[in-house]
């Protein structure tokens, strides 16, 4: 009896990808003849289609590093960058190979459980209440939150898929954090050359905080804040990521805590601060554990003289600085930042109060992201507070806040419980055996930086699609860190690439 025809995965994956190619080509050509935007720009995506299915992993990697490039694509949508583009056509291409590849996925289920639970609880409120995507004609706005919620989510469910080599981490965790640049970059050359917007065609920091800054820089007056400069701080979690902390390294990991100080200040956003303050105890305890405790005495006594010098040099700060670190107990700084950051407080103090009768009504079913540009028009003909625009475009500044009334009970407990879950089962995922130190220290440090975020999601500033995202990219990254090392305790040939010499005192 003849043995059945078996044929290969990459077969089929190659089969599909050309007959994607080929559906997209004939859908542009008519596009070109019936003027359909929407199939011309499928003759754009159909080279990413046909590199994601042939290079899945440096599809993956180069989706990854797009995250916190801000990157768009003129002819697109305005609201789909660079990264949304890529996971669009990346997400059903990893889906068919979880169809095709019979493989055991070691991701938490209960995790992919959760993130089910958001996106249905997100696709139910979208259809109730209004989906918002002006693209297909919908007379709402704020749908983009939509768009980037469901693309993440989907990509979220099968990223897993994905097995990269330890090296292929160590770069995508380098692009990954390295990305941030391009932003800041972007804003600075805005406010720098008085508002020149050629670059803010491709990379596009928010534009509101660029106009303050830019108004601010040009009159000199007020306090000159750069929105994005805080996102330096991840230069530094790079190098707690990619350096042991030993020898010359210290001095390099110094290096970029000095420059996340630095631009931290002249964000002048407090969060900023908090963020490097919170970040780096969090780090030493997850890497050394036990043998933390000398380190965080050391950290400690480091902060209370850093408190003993802001209360007899703050005012000596640039006023950026010293709105920066106003939260910091006893902090000398002048009376000019110290009511900037006092305004904010009592505008977000104020907002919250606005916001506590939606609890009762939207309880259970949100609001939604979508909302009525009419009403937008009205507040502005009657000169309405900013309290009332921030209400109704869905701007609350509060993590809990924002799940609860836009996407009801259901949605603060999936989301909610995604966030905790993850940061909990991770750290147990410390005690697991590592081979490969490198791949242990990028973990380390990034779920140090989730655990962090997720504190200030609930404490200080959040938002139930942009932070919600976020954190589900840093937890694909984790994820994609614990299959690997899985990986290497099965003994694959392919990812035998560990290194235990590099390690830290205390680490082995």
């Amino acid at each position: 009896m003849p043995s059945p025809i078996v044929i290969p995965e990459v077969v089929k994956l190659r089969a599909i990808a050309f007959g994607v190619s080929a559906s997209v080509v004939i859908l542009a050509v008519y596009g070109f003849l019936g003027g359909n935007t929407l199939l011309l720009m499928m003759l754009a995506v159909a080279p990413l289609v046909v590199l994601a299915v042939n290079r899945i992993n440096w599809a993956f990697i180069f989706m990854i590093a797009a995250f916190h490039s801000w990157i768009y694509v003129p002819g697109f949508p305005g609201e789909l960058s660079m990264f949304y583009i890529v996971a669009g056509a990346l997400t059903p291409i990893l889906l068919l190979k979880r169809a095709i590849e019979p493989i055991s996925y070691p991701s938490s289920s209960v995790m992919r459980s959760l993130i089910i639970g958001y996106l249905l609880v997100t696709l139910i409120t979208m259809s109730v209440r209004g989906f918002g995507i002006r693209f297909f004609g919908s007379s709402l706005w704020g749908g983009k939150h939509y768009v980037h919620l469901c693309v993440v989510c989907a990509l979220y469910i099968v990223a897993d898929s994905v097995l990269l080599k330890p090296k292929e981490w160590r770069l995508t965790v380098i692009l990954f954090f390295a990305a941030v640049l391009f932003p800041v970059i972007a804003e600075q050359v805005y406010v720098r050359t008085s508002g020149m917007e050629l670059l803010y065609h491709f990379i596009r920091p928010a534009a509101t905080s660029a106009s303050s800054a830019l108004t601010a820089y040009e009159s000199g007056s007020g306090i000159l804040r750069f929105s994005v400069s805080k996102l330096i701080s991840y230069l530094f979690i790079l190098s707690l990521a990619l350096f042991p902390f030993r020898g010359r390294y210290r001095f390099l990991i110094g290096f970029f805590l000095s420059i996340a100080v630095i631009f931290s200040g002249l964000s002048g956003h407090r969060s900023t601060s908090l963020y490097l303050v919170l970040v780096i105890p969090t780090f030493i305890l997850f890497r050394l554990r036990r043998k933390s405790f000398p380190l965080i005495s050391m950290y400690i006594v480091a902060l209370v003289c850093g408190v003993l010098l802001l209360s007899l040099l703050g005012t000596m700060l640039p006023l950026s600085f010293q709105r920066a670190v106003s939260w910091v107990p006893f902090a000398d700084i002048s009376f000019e930042a110290r009511e900037a950051a006092a305004v904010t407080t009592r505008w977000r103090i104020n907002l919250w109060s606005m916001l506590l009768p939606y609890l009762k009504e939207y309880w259970l079913l949100g609001r939604g992201f979508a909302f009525d540009p009419s009403e937008l028009s009205f507040l502005d003909f009657f000169h309405s507070s900013e309290y009332s625009l921030r209400v109704t475009t869905r701007a609350y500044h509060n993590g809990p806040l924002s799940m609860f009334i836009d996407l009801g009970i259901f949605g603060l407990l999936f989301g909610a419980g995604f966030m905790v879950y993850g940061c909990i089962l991770h750290i147990r995922r410390l005690r697991d055996l590592w081979p490969d130190l490198r791949l242990a220290r990028l973990h380390i440090a990034i779920l140090a930086s989730v655990c962090v975020d997720v504190f200030r999601f609930f404490v200080v500033y959040g938002h139930a699609s942009d932070s919600m995202i976020a954190l589900m990219i840093q937890f694909v990254i984790l994820n994609g860190l614990y299959c690997t090392n899985r990986a290497l305790q099965a003994g694959e040939p392919a990812m035998l690439e560990a290194s235990p010499s590099d390690s830290d005192p205390g680490e082995e």
